[in-house]
């Protein structure tokens, strides 16, 4: 008698994952609105169409100056907010106000925090010494053009759908979700659940109607356990590939 050794869970669960996979085709790809790509799956990847952040910009309030400049005392220049076009050239002992997320004007290589200065009469006094790059993002410091932004195969979430939205996609290309089909089956089966209170414990239908509303819900709403499924309401006894044959457009 030959000796079979039996596979573990995950062996197992790989095993039919990796048979499915073999035959299975690749899903059609369409393309939707953006807010409405929520649970999808991308299928290309989408890349960084430029720098993030395009030109370096300062991470807190305060001043952009020179930091050879520092510890000392300044002309203040002006101010850059975020969103504005900066037209400031800092030189040697001078300083511009920032806000967070500007840009840094030209010549400056370092933002000093507006907690750690104190200004009198368009005099800024720096009371310690502040490193060069201090509280600068530098430009494509958090993506650099053509980089990878979100890669095929994401299961798009919020957060994502955020990124997409930051690197210029409106339209995102993803997946059709599969098909599904629910066949509950066995003689308990009922259209609807029966509300019978003399029945609590042996009231025909419940059974089948619990084990297709547990199903549905799933099968219809994307995420791992499911994705857009179409219920095959109605009972099946027999012909059950002939009936999913006709429902699903011959896709058994």
């Amino acid at each position: 008698m030959t000796h079979v050794e039996a596979l573990t869970f995950e062996q197992a669960r790989a095993e039919i994952i990796g048979r499915v996979a073999g035959r299975a085709a690749r899903p059609a790809v369409e393309t939707v609105p953006l807010d409405q790509a929520c649970g999808r799956v991308l299928a290309e990847t989408v890349t960084a169409d430029r720098d993030y952040p395009p030109e370096p910009r300062s991470m807190r309030d305060g001043f952009a100056l020179q930091a050879s400049s520092t510890p000392g005392e300044l002309r203040v220049l002006g101010e850059v907010r975020a969103g504005e076009p900066c037209r400031f050239t800092v030189g040697a002992d001078e300083a511009v106000e920032i806000m967070t997320g500007a840009s840094v004007p030209q010549g400056a290589d370092a933002v000093v925090m507006i907690e750690h200065v104190s200004v009198e009469g368009g005099k800024l006094r720096v009371p310690h010494p502040v490193e060069p790059g201090a509280n600068i993002s530098p430009q494509g410091s958090s993506l650099k053009a053509g980089a990878v932004a979100v890669p095929a195969g994401t299961r798009l979430t919020p957060a994502s759908m955020a990124l997409l939205a930051a690197v210029g996609t409106a339209q995102a290309p993803v997946f059709t979700p599969p098909r599904v089909a629910i066949l509950p089956t066995g003689g308990r089966r009922a259209a609807r659940a029966v509300a019978d209170p003399q029945f609590q414990f042996a009231c025909p239908g419940r059974a089948g109607a619990a084990r297709r509303g547990s199903s549905r819900g799933p099968a219809s709403r994307p995420g791992p356990a499911g994705g857009h499924g179409r219920s095959a309401r109605g009972g099946v006894k027999t012909g059950s590939r002939a009936f999913v044959g006709r429902r699903f457009g011959g896709q058994v």
